[in-house]
Parts: C-alpha cells; structure tokens; sequence
C-alpha cells in the first residue's frame, strides 16, 4: 500500500519524536522548537541535527527482528547518535527505534534517510523548529533490504 503525501504528513505531524538524552526525554514536535536539544547541541559544539529510523521504509510494517536488523545498520553509520524512537497516534503503527544524530547536515541526512527507505526525516538547527524534509519527490527508492 502506498500512501499518498498528505496522508503521510498528517501521520509525521501527529507523532512526537523521542530523544533519550540522559535525563527526562526529549519530545521533539514538527514546527515546535525544542530548547533541550538546542543546550544539548551547545554542550557538544554542534549546530545542526536529523532524528533518523530504518523501520518500516515505505511505510510498510516489517517484523520486528527486520527492523532491528536495518536499524543496527543505520547505527552503525552514527555510532555517536542518541536513541529516540518515533511514538505516532495510531495504536496498530508500533513506536519506531530512531536515532538523533547531532552535527549531521540536513544533505545527508536526507541521503541516508532515502537510503533506508523512509520518506521523509525530521531535522533542525540549534534555534530553530524541527522540520519534516521530504527525502524526494517521488518518495524514497530504499536500498538497504
């Protein structure tokens, strides 16, 4: 099942994007700033940031030992990244493993998301709102199985 973008946005726009960061987690919201990341980015000297997944590309739920398997790979390419997890409204759309990876350009970002089939990412800048950056037009290829 394809799903078209506005079905999608509504789903991204209703889910909070949490980022275990030591103490309380963070709740990242798309077009709402979030000062706790903003100090966090200022403690490690970083700017901007991406909150990434490899679950379910195209929006379609794969098993569990699937996912953790692809998210293992992406984490492999962030060592240094936070665990978050994607918590969205809909009770049958499990939470998604995520990472939040400070320092990393919304370019690549976008790359990587589209590498691991997503169809969009979340990211921002310290200062800023958190923004939904579509990975292309046509939606993402995915080449990471």
């Amino acid at each position: 099942m394809r799903l078209d973008r506005r079905s999608l946005e509504r789903a991204y726009l209703a889910t909070h994007y949490v980022v275990f960061a030591g103490g309380a987690p963070l709740i990242l919201r798309i077009g709402e700033r979030n000062r706790e990341l903003d100090r966090l980015l200022r403690r490690h000297g970083r700017r901007d940031w991406a909150f990434l997944t490899a679950w379910n590309p195209r929006s379609r739920l794969l098993p569990h030992w699937r996912n953790a398997h692809r998210q293992r790979r992406l984490a492999r390419l962030f060592p240094q990244a936070l665990d978050g997890a994607g918590i969205g409204v809909d009770p049958d759309w499990p939470a998604e493993d995520s990472l939040c990876v400070l320092g990393v350009a919304a370019g690549r970002a976008r790359r990587t998301g589209r590498l691991f089939g997503q169809y969009a990412i979340l990211a921002g800048t310290r200062g800023g709102v958190a923004r939904l950056l579509w990975c292309d037009a046509e939606g993402c290829g995915g080449l990471i199985p």
